[in-house]
């Protein structure tokens, strides 16, 4: 049956979503689909209506409403990030690593906005397929044609990319908007409750392997917080070149501070852990500890030096 649904789905016609809306598509059904690049090579799979019972379709398609395959294509070709896991993909994937300077710019300073330009790349590189099924066979069809692996195989070509890219922005936007954002509001829900846990665990002897470096690593983060902070406000530029050194410590922090958590949860279970599942969650614990969280220590050397060195190179250096 599934097999049959996927020659079927292989088999029909291939739409372009510069010619949406589709008046082929029911407004009310289920179905799955799958979307091409401009070479039509598969990226990804999707459904939608699962929950569409025959009840529900003659129900919505009586009321005049549209739900299912056809909203959610229409999702895809609106470009909006907002509720559509595609769209996300798209400009992660696609548009992100085709950004000038100046694009960046302008969305950082929400002069223009993203949504748009992943709108533009959809409709004018991206294509579809689709078959309108049952609700009870949409998500086995889904699953039986993202785990032959070329889904996973397209995405994985295109994300090396456009790592760095994205990470840059979201480092730039760590220190630029959320740092200072209401006074630090957002800051002081993350330092109070790891302060508080460091403090109240301190004299316990046998989470001392994971309280001591996290408290070292933790200071670093909130000495470097007060050297950006401080620093910043007199040149944005320095702010900037510690972002992504930034970024790096305070994930390192937040991981170290799960991971001590953790450890104190399995040291209080392993004497009765017959599976050995909590001893490796502190064998895990003490590695990250002692081989990954040191890592610390560049980083916040490298933010607090500052951003001279960086900033004295010449543009057409780039």
């Amino acid at each position: 049956m599934i097999t049959k649904l996927v020659k079927e789905l292989s088999d029909s016609q291939l739409f372009s979503f510069s010619d949406w809306p589709n008046s082929q598509i029911p407004k009310v059904c289920a179905g799955v689909y799958t979307i091409y690049d401009e070479n039509e090579c598969l990226i990804y799979v999707g459904m939608a209506g699962a929950e569409l019972t025959e009840d529900k379709i003659q129900a919505k398609t009586s009321a005049n409403k549209k739900s299912g395959l056809f909203d959610r294509l229409g999702s895809h070709a609106s470009g909006y990030r907002s509720g559509d896991r595609f769209n996300i993909y798209v400009g992660d994937l696609f548009v992100l690593g085709e950004f000038t300077q100046a694009d960046i710019d302008g969305i950082s300073r929400r002069e223009n906005s993203f949504d748009p330009y992943i709108k533009d790349y959809i409709r004018k590189n991206l294509s579809y397929r689709y078959i309108v099924t049952k609700n009870d066979t949409v998500r086995e069809l889904e699953n039986y044609i993202q785990e032959n692996g070329v889904e996973q195989y397209a995405r994985d070509a295109r994300i090396a990319m456009i790592y760095e890219g994205a990470n840059g922005i979201q480092a730039l936007d760590l220190v630029g908007r959320k740092l200072p954002a209401h006074m630090g509001r957002y800051l002081r829900r993350f330092f109070h409750p790891v302060q508080g846990w460091i403090d109240a665990n301190t004299a316990d002897a046998a989470l001392q392997p994971f309280i001591l470096p996290l408290a070292k690593a933790f200071g670093r983060l909130q000495i470097a917080t007060g050297q950006i902070a401080q620093a910043g406000l007199k040149n944005p530029n320095e702010a900037g070149a510690a972002s992504s050194e930034y970024l790096k410590l305070f994930a390192l922090v937040a991981l170290a501070y799960l991971w001590a958590q953790m450890a104190k949860v399995a040291l209080g279970k392993q004497d009765s852990d017959d599976s050995g599942f909590y001893q490796a969650k502190i064998a895990t614990a003490q590695f990250f500890m002692e081989r990954i969280l040191p890592q610390t220590g560049s980083l916040f050397s490298a933010i607090m030096v500052g951003g001279k060195t960086m900033m004295e190179f010449p543009d057409d250096a780039f």
